[in-house]
This record gives C-alpha cells, sequence and structure tokens, in this order.
C-alpha cells in the first residue's frame, strides 16, 4: 500500500516545508457524506507565495480521486492574479499553458493557471467568422471588459477588484450611461446581444459585427472611436467620436480599430442624428445588487458551491452539476490571504471525477471558504510554467478554451540561485533504501528558476542512516523521524524523513533468466508515494535453494548461474522475505537453433502460391511450392510460439531462396514484459537468388539487453515477403539456420550495447576498475545511479577508460554525449 506523509513529520521538525494550516485535511476527507483517505503525492513551491499540491483520494468502495490545486498567498507583494482571454479577443480559444507563455514577458511571468469561462463550441457571426471559443457570458481580463453577462443571467462571478481582493457575485453591467448633449439613455451590455431600451458597445475585440441582424431597422448604429490605448473598463468615463454616419443594420461591420454603438427602443433618440466630430460620453457602471464593484479580472462560474465555508446544495443549479466530470474550481479564503484554483480528474480508472458538491468539499479543504465552479470536462486544465500540465486532460492532451485565470510574478528575471528545496516535501522511507533526492532552486522573488539543480551535498545523523556517492544519496540504515539536510553554495534545506522497516518491498523481477557467465544484481524496491525507490539489496540476507544451478552472493545479492536448471532464491530483511524463481541456461555454443521444426507444431501459411510444404533442415527449414504467378502481396509464413534458450544478442537467419523473389524477411517476437516487436525486418532488400544469405537481426536496436528481465524472448513466426512466381513451376527455399546468436565464449555478456546504440565492457565491472565507453569522436560520458544524482563523468575522444572508483555496488546508466546525438547503456557494478 502506498505510504502516507501526515503533516505531524513536518511538524515534529520544525514545519522545514510550510503547508497551510493543515490544509483542513490530514489524512481523510468527508465529500458529500463519504469519507476518503488522502495520500499526498506532491507538494511543492512552484513560485513566489504560491505552492501547488497533488493529492490521491480513495473510499471505502475503492473509488479514486486525483486531486490537484495550486494555493497563492493573496499577500505576497511579488504576485497579482490576472485573468487571460485567449487570443486577447471575444472569440477564438487557445490552450492555457500557450496562453501563459504567450504574455509573458520580462518582468511579468504568468507562472500557473487553470481554465475558466464555459465558451461557445460552434457557430458563425453574419458576417461568417467563427465564434467558437467565445465565453458564453462575462468576461475581463487587465481591466478590459471583453464582454458583459446577458440581461437575464444570475450566474456567479468571481473577480479581482480594483483593490486586487477576490470577490464572487451575480455581476451586472447593465446601470451604466451613454450621454450625448442633454440626452442620456443607459448602457446596458457590452460584446452581447443588445437588450432593448437601451445602448450597447461593440469593440474591436468583438466580431467584427454586432451580429444581429434580426435588428436591421429596429436600431441606431454608430461608429466610433475611443483615444488610443484607451478601453471599455468598469468605473470608467469614455470620451467617444464619431468617425461615421449613422445607420440602421445590427449586423455592421466594426472596421478596424473602430467601436460600434447600439441604440435600440427609446434610447436610439440619443444615437439619431449624429455626424463626424460629434462626441458621446460614456460611464461603465458594474454592479452587484445596488453596490457598484470594479472587476479588473473577471470570469464567470457556475454554479457558486462554497459561501462562508458551507458547501452549498449547487447540484440541481446546472443539468450536469450532479453527474461525476473533471472540474476546474477556483476559491479564497474569508480573509482575502489565499486563493485556490483546484482541478479534478476524470472519465479514468485512477480518476472518477466530481460533482459540485464533492468539488466543493475539496476546495474548503485547501483552505477555500467562496468558491464557484467554472468550465470542466475536457476543458480541465492546471499548468505552472516550470512543470508543464499537472493533472491529466479527459481528452488525452490540452484543450483550447476560452480563458484562463494566472498567477503573476511581477519581478525582474533572475537565474541566481537564493533558495533551495527538496522535491519531495516530506517521506516515509524504507530501511535501507536509496535515495538520491532530486531539489527544486528558486530566485530571491521566489521563481522556480531551476528544476533538477545539481551539486546539492546531504547529510544526516548517523542514527537515521549514512550518507554516499559523494554526497547525492541517502542510505537510511538507521530507524525513526530526523531531518535530511542539504547543502547548496551555503544554502540550507531540510527534509523531514520517517526510516521505517516497510511492508511494501518487493523484487522488481519474480522470474529471471541467466546463464553461466552474467551476473545480476538482485533489483529489491519499495513504492514510496507512487515512486518507486531502490533498495539496498547488501541489506538483505540472501540464499539459493540450490547453490548447484544457482548461487546468490549471500551479502552483495549478487545472483550467478552455475548449471542448466530451476530453482528460487530468497532475500530477507527484518520482516520482509522474498522469492524468485531462477532458470539458469547455458548456451551450448555461440549459435543455437530457435526452434526444432515438426509438422504439426506449426501454423504455415502462404498467398502467392500452392501445395506449400515445410519440412526440417538442419537448424532451420526447407520450403517447397508451387507458384501461381500472383506477385502482390504474396507471401509465406511460418508461425510459432518458440521460447529462445537463455540471452541471445541477435538472431540469425540463413537462407537460400533459390529460383523465388524473396523481398523481405522479417520475424514478430515478444519479449518477456509482454511488448511485441512487430514485423522486425532482417531485410528489406531483395535476396539474390541461388546464394545463401546471412541475415541478423541486432537485438539492442529494440531491446535494452542490459534489462535482464526483457528474456526470455519468444519469436513467433518468419515471414518471407515475396515477390511473383511463375505460375505451374516448382519452388524450392532453404533456410538451413533459423538460430539465436550469443556472446562468444557460451554466452558471456563482456559488452552490453544499448538500444540507443553505445557499447560498455566489461559489464558487469568490479568496483574501482574502469570501464571501457566506445564514442563516436569527442564525447562527454556521465554515469547516473538510478536516482538521477551524477556519479561519475569524465571528456573522452573515441574508445575510452572511464573510472568507477567511488562507485558501490548496483545498477546504473551511462549517458554519452556527442555532436551526434545521446546515446545510453545500462552499467552493472559489482
Amino acid at each position: 500500500m502506498r505510504k502516507q506523509i501526515f503533516l505531524s513529520s513536518v511538524l515534529l521538525l520544525g514545519a522545514a516545508l510550510t503547508m497551510s494550516a493543515a490544509e483542513r485535511g490530514g489524512r481523510t476527507v468527508a465529500l458529500a457524506g463519504v469519507e476518503y483517505s488522502v495520500d499526498t503525492l506532491f507538494h511543492a513551491k512552484v513560485g513566489p507565495g504560491t505552492t501547488e499540491t497533488s493529492l490521491h483520494l480513495v473510499n471505502e468502495t475503492g473509488q479514486q480521486l486525483r486531486v490537484f490545486y495550486l494555493t497563492t498567498d493573496l499577500t505576497n507583494p511579488n504576485t497579482s492574479i490576472e485573468a487571460i482571454v485567449a487570443q486577447d479577443k471575444v472569440p477564438g480559444g487557445a490552450t492555457v499553458s500557450s496562453m501563459a507563455k504567450d504574455h509573458t514577458v520580462e518582468g511579468k511571468n504568468y507562472f500557473c493557471g487553470v481554465n475558466t469561462d464555459f465558451f461557445l463550441t460552434s457557430g458563425s457571426a453574419s458576417n461568417g467568422k467563427s465564434i467558437v471559443g467565445a465565453p458564453v457570458k462575462a468576461s475581463v481580463a487587465g481591466g478590459e471588459i471583453y464582454r458583459s453577462g446577458s440581461a437575464s443571467t444570475s450566474w456567479p462571478n468571481i473577480f479581482v477588484d480594483r483593490d486586487g481582493k477576490m470577490n464572487i457575485g451575480a455581476v451586472s453591467f447593465a446601470k451604466g450611461t451613454v450621454t450625448v448633449g442633454e440626452k442620456t439613455a443607459t448602457l446596458k451590455a457590452i460584446n452581447n446581444d443588445a437588450p432593448d431600451n437601451g445602448i450597447s458597445i461593440y469593440t474591436p475585440k468583438y466580431y467584427g459585427t454586432p451580429n444581429q441582424p434580426g435588428l436591421n431597422g429596429q436600431c441606431v448604429t454608430v461608429p466610433v472611436t475611443l483615444e488610443e490605448g484607451d478601453y471599455v473598463g468598469a468605473g470608467k468615463t469614455l470620451k467617444f467620436k464619431v468617425c461615421g454616419a449613422t445607420g440602421t443594420n445590427g449586423d455592421c461591420a466594426i472596421n478596424d480599430g473602430e467601436y460600434v454603438l447600439l441604440a435600440r427602443g427609446s434610447a436610439q433618440d440619443v444615437l439619431s442624428g449624429l455626424k463626424v466630430g460629434d462626441e458621446v460620453s460614456a460611464y461603465v457602471k458594474v454592479t452587484i445588487g445596488d453596490t457598484e464593484v470594479f472587476p479588473t479580472q473577471l470570469a464567470c462560474g457556475n454554479p457558486w458551491i462554497l459561501k462562508a465555508g458551507e458547501v452549498l446544495d449547487s447540484e440541481g443549479d446546472r443539468g450536469d452539476a450532479s453527474a461525476r466530470h473533471p472540474r476546474t474550481g477556483i476559491g479564497y479564503s474569508t480573509d482575502n490571504t489565499k486563493l485556490v484554483m483546484m482541478v479534478i480528474d476524470g472519465r479514468s480508472a485512477i480518476s472518477a471525477g466530481v460533482h459540485t458538491q464533492e468539488l466543493a468539499g475539496m476546495l474548503y479543504y485547501a483552505g477555500a471558504d467562496e468558491a464557484v465552479n467554472v468550465d470542466g470536462g475536457g476543458s480541465s486544465t492546471m499548468y505552472t510554467e516550470p512543470l508543464g500540465v499537472l493533472n491529466k486532460t479527459s481528452d488525452g492532451h490540452e484543450r483550447a478554451v476560452a480563458s484562463g485565470l494566472f498567477v503573476v510574478a511581477n519581478v525582474p528575471d533572475d537565474k541566481t540561485v537564493a533558495e533551495v528545496r527538496f522535491v519531495d516535501w516530506a517521506m516515509n522511507f524504507p530501511k535501507y533504501g536509496i535515495y538520491t533526492p532530486k531539489f527544486y532552486g528558486y530566485n530571491k522573488y521566489g521563481v522556480l528558476v531551476d528544476t533538477d539543480l545539481q551539486g546539492v551535498k546531504l547529510s544526516c545523523d548517523k542514527a537515521l542512516g549514512e550518507i554516499v556517492n559523494d554526497g547525492s544519496t541517502f542510505y537510511g540504515t538507521g530507524e525513526g523521524m530526523g531531518a535530511l539536510k542539504a547543502t547548496y553554495n551555503g544554502i540550507e534545506a531540510v527534509l523531514p524523513v520517517n526510516v521505517v522497516a516497510s511492508d511494501d518491498v518487493a523484487f522488481r523481477l519474480k522470474n529471471i533468466v541467466i546463464d553461466n557467465k552474467r551476473e545480476y544484481p538482485m533489483e529489491v524496491q519499495a513504492v514510496v508515494n507512487e515512486k518507486t525507490m531502490p533498495i539496498n539489496p547488501v541489506a538483505l540476507t540472501w540464499t539459493s535453494e540450490n547453490d548447484g544451478i544457482a548461487t546468490i552472493g549471500a551479502t552483495d545479492g549478487v545472483l550467478r548461474g552455475v548449471a542448466d536448471g530451476t530453482t528460487t532464491i530468497t532475500g530477507k530483511v527484518g520482516s520482509f522475505v522474498g522469492t524468485a524463481n531462477v532458470s539458469v541456461e547455458i548456451p551450448t555454443g555461440e549459435v543455437m537453433p530457435i526452434a526444432e521444426y515438426k509438422d504439426g507444431e506449426w501454423k504455415n501459411s502462404q498467398f502467392g502460391g500452392t501445395d506449400l510444404v515445410v519440412s526440417a533442415l538442419e537448424n532451420g527449414v526447407k520450403i517447397n511450392y508451387t507458384g501461381n504467378g500472383t506477385g502482390r502481396g504474396a507471401y509465406i509464413q511460418l508461425e510459432k510460439g518458440c521460447r529462445v534458450w537463455s540471452l541471445p544478442e541477435k538472431l540469425r537467419v540463413r537462407i537460400n531462396p533459390g529460383n523465388a523473389t524473396v523481398k523481405k524477411v522479417s520475424s514478430t517476437l515478444t519479449d518477456a514484459y509482454g511488448k511485441v516487436y512487430s514485423a522486425w525486418a532482417f531485410t528489406t532488400d531483395e535476396l539474390p537468388k541461388n546464394t545463401v544469405s546471412t541475415l541478423e537481426l541486432k537485438l539492442s536496436d529494440n531491446l535494452d539487453l542490459t534489462d535482464i528481465g526483457v528474456y526470455p524472448l519468444t519469436v513467433n513466426t518468419l515471414r518471407l515477403d515475396m515477390g511473383a512466381s511463375a505460375k505451374g513451376q516448382a519452388f524450392e527455399i532453404l533456410v538451413p539456420g533459423f538460430e539465436a546468436v550469443y556472446s562468444a565464449g557460451g554466452g558471456s555478456v563482456a559488452g552490453i550495447e544499448a538500444a540507443q546504440g553505445v557499447r560498455v565492457y566489461p559489464n558487469p565491472v568490479k568496483a574501482g576498475e574502469a570501464v571501457t565507453v566506445e564514442a563516436d569522436g569527442e564525447a562527454n560520458v556521465q554515469i547516473f545511479t538510478l536516482g538521477g544524482a551524477v556519479a561519475a563523468q569524465a571528456e573522452i575522444n573515441g574508445t575510452a577508460a572511464v573510472s568507477t572508483e567511488g562507485l558501490q555496488a548496483g545498477m546504473y546508466l551511462v549517458r554519452v554525449t556527442t555532436t551526434n546525438g545521446v546515446s545510453t547503456a545500462k552499467l552493472i557494478v559489482k
């Protein structure tokens, strides 16, 4: 089972990482009367005054939820909360991440946010332009009103006022005024359908037309301009100047840089008779009830789900409120010191989604007292600049949406690290676990500038464990609770660690195939916060049921084959006892047949010929058939699941096609993990007739042979793609070898070549001895621990030796970087 990370660990260690007021939650939360256990998977600072938290919830029926939320300190002087309307106009749409990236400039970084407004998903304006992506209701960004709500709407709006305070309420834009001389009318709408007996404003951000042809002949329109840089915003007095003749068309054009005023009913008299150069004054009044408000950033939600800390009965407020869906919610604390933006995934096996009351419950858990539900489903997206999109969107990719709400860092660009934090915020650590932590680096403003900070050194109390790998890795040999400390250029960080005997330990491989040359250090691992963590095999006591077949180092856990046969090996530490099945298979030579052909055990098929007969020949088969003249799609296929002996490095076909035209030779095979490699071609060139060709598949081209777990391999087919065979003519194809190829010396693995093509040998290598790395020209060689820390590195030119001094026994990753790219291989140190 997954290990919960309790806040008490942090508190006992002096709150090494702050987490707001225990997030009101702890280990359980009740959502709509159903109790869920809560497991914190991730909690980290992602920018100034802002953390991101990821939770895994599960109830007693096994129903799961994945919850992601951003918590922002609204008192932080370096941040502001700002909305973006996609494309900076009413229609269009864009992904949340692209909105943030496109609006980030020097000194203004939109570093995290979520989607907001519901939007139109189809349709065109009367001028033919698409209206897809337009917010359905009111939307304000950067102080500019992109769209007012409909006159009849009572949907709640969440907004930031001119004092930077968060608010929720049903906002009205219908109480402003428009004045021409002594005449005055009510300003009722902005970039929305024009209400009767009032004037509406249509801006350059709209559809290019008021889009109301039904009002033709029943309205007065007039094109106007504003002073450059001015815009329509709450509480503003606007000075328009008429720039064209009045008209009566509700779908007139809005020319570039111009606005259109449209009057209906009794308000038509105010605009009638205006001439070019005349001035029109407008006051934009926005209210909640009788109170004037001044939103600078606004999105429309529905329903209002959390009010004064109480979960509202909201599930009758919209049709889908009572159904389980992915959802996005935005809320804030009563004292206006905390903003919470939340996404809960849905429509998947690992997250069922929520209805609106459950969303409200989670927002309260995270510290909000007031909250609304905004657009959800496939639109639900949470983005941070340093970490990307955090949730798993139900579409499988980011959806283009109408708008987003973002936290903005208003600080100078600065890449200097002034603060260091562990990526993990606290840890229940399995005894004997090996942990190479990752670190985040922040500048003096709190901006996350390095998500993989190198050069950090660890230290800890000896009662907790040891520090190995040149200060980069913690080895949990002790027990109890303590602090794992990190230092970088005089900057310190602390991680609360509780080292306990773990009941979630397992061998990575339960079934192992090995020969008498290759050695395999047993891989032991534990799961912590859904992350797999290696356990040092040296910590276990090892035994083999039959040392005559396979031995295992009692103190180092290195498995070695002795003779053909099967046995089991056992590892014990504390209360954990693990066993693995071992099959020792020693090749009898460098080449062995893949399988013996026996009639009736194979399924043989053909197109492009008749009378197919297959019989055994040496290490392969003989194929006889009669041509029928068909060339298009012609093939011969032999099919059987053939388990390949031991640990081959190549497959080989020796073939003489006789007079037949063979255009391609391929096989399909499956590794021990069940991955299928279909139609893997030995060659795609036509074979020379009446000549023996030797063709090989280099298994490392597609398989990571450093992972012994890929064995055993199963070859499923041998397929020949043919050309036309003359009708009525007899053909004979000789395949004396369908074989597995092993390393010289009967199965030794002197050098293991990875799928990406770098050769490293000897492999395994004894700790402290040099390992040879083959590179193409000048190269940078880095040896990484499985936890991701650099354990050794060197600059080489061509083939050169790299020292393993200081490396402990275990598995490592070798990365070779040249001008041609990056190659990797696994390295075993014993």
